[in-house]
């Protein structure tokens, strides 16, 4: 949603404040729920690869205004989220990431669902990834599997990454 606020002139939406104010468009909104991603099943991992090949198309198609697009997006990202918390009957959920800022979007979640999102500090909100990479670079160095096929889908687990000097 950061690019669809950059045309805004800002660099995100604040707490989803303008999400909030828009319009959804709900041919758009039909479209996005459709993409074949979502009914693949588990292992799967949405990488930014997939989301420029597949999704970004699919919203570049409509010429709607930006608030408009935001409040478009943020209601297909509840829905999706939702459709995953209700199928695995999750009761605690780890919330993290620019969505966890987003209050509208997290407002929306509780309301349609009887679970427990947890948002933890704001610092492992916004170093999560770092630490994450950090966490792959110590199993790499001991030579322990850091992508496994349960999680990514791969079709085999496997040691990644490399250590420079």
């Amino acid at each position: 949603m950061n690019p669809i606020a950059n045309l805004l002139g800002l660099e995100y939406d604040d707490e989803g404040k303008l999400a909030a104010q828009g319009e959804i468009n709900d041919q758009l909104l039909t479209q996005l729920n459709a993409l074949s991603f979502y009914n693949k099943t588990t292992p799967k991992s949405l990488g930014t690869e997939w989301v420029s090949e597949h999704f970004w198309p699919v919203v570049k198609q409509y010429q709607i205004p930006p608030i408009d697009l935001l409040a478009t997006l943020n209601k297909h990202i509840v829905q999706q989220i939702v459709i995953i918390i209700k199928a695995n009957n999750l009761k605690k959920i780890l919330t993290t990431g620019g969505g966890a800022f987003n209050k509208s979007m997290i407002d929306d979640i509780n309301t349609q669902t009887q679970n427990a999102l947890i948002i933890p500090d704001n610092l492992l909100i916004n170093y999560k990834e770092a630490l994450i990479f950090g966490f792959l670079g110590v199993l790499r160095s001991i030579k322990t599997n850091n992508s496994l096929t349960h999680i990514t889908g791969a079709s085999k687990d496997s040691i990644g990454g490399c250590i420079w000097g």
